[in-house]
């Protein structure tokens, strides 16, 4: 596609720019992940991410360290790599609750209830949203819908979150 030459390029000027231990780097690398996953190139994918990964925790930028993990779970969860998958979002959903990135802590925390889903872990994917679950985030809940990716998969996710979603008693 036209896209992975334009992101490699961007990549390289950001590494002649800040230098290649930048966070804006580990930026670049997680863009050029994310292509990779959506065209189904998992090896390269995994291998942008990790060098992103690396490259957010080795400048100490919790931001980017979200971003990365997140984009490395999605990889995992591609590939059936579940385990590593909920390690990876985990950071991704401690991160973003530390730094108050409330967008990257809903992504977070949908990502970990879908891989115990994926799992057959209804319980497991309930306990996420109990624990950490936050009212206006049901209340989206309410208006969601699946309208993109697997289709059926979102629809039984949803169904599966409706306990949460309509508590029988509100706290």
């Amino acid at each position: 596609t036209e896209a992975e030459p334009l992101l490699r390029r961007g990549l390289a000027i950001r590494e002649r720019a800040l230098g290649p231990e930048h966070p804006v780097v580990a930026a670049a690398l997680n863009n050029l992940g994310a292509l990779h996953r959506a065209q189904g190139r998992y090896a390269e994918a995994r291998s942008a991410c990790s060098a992103g990964l690396q490259l957010a925790r080795a400048t100490e930028s919790a931001a980017q360290e979200a971003v990365a993990s997140n984009c490395l779970a999605i990889v995992h969860t591609a590939t059936g790599e579940y385990s590593a998958a909920l390690g990876h979002f985990d950071t991704a959903l401690r991160l973003a609750e530390r730094l108050g990135v409330y967008e990257s802590r809903v992504a977070a925390l949908n990502n970990l209830g879908m891989v115990h889903q994926l799992q057959g872990d209804r319980e497991q994917a309930l306990a996420y949203y109990d624990a950490r679950g936050r009212t206006w985030e049901r209340q989206a809940y309410i208006k969601a819908r699946a309208i993109a990716g697997d289709i059926e998969l979102g629809k039984v996710y949803l169904r599966t979150l409706r306990p949460w979603i309509y508590r029988r008693y509100l706290s």
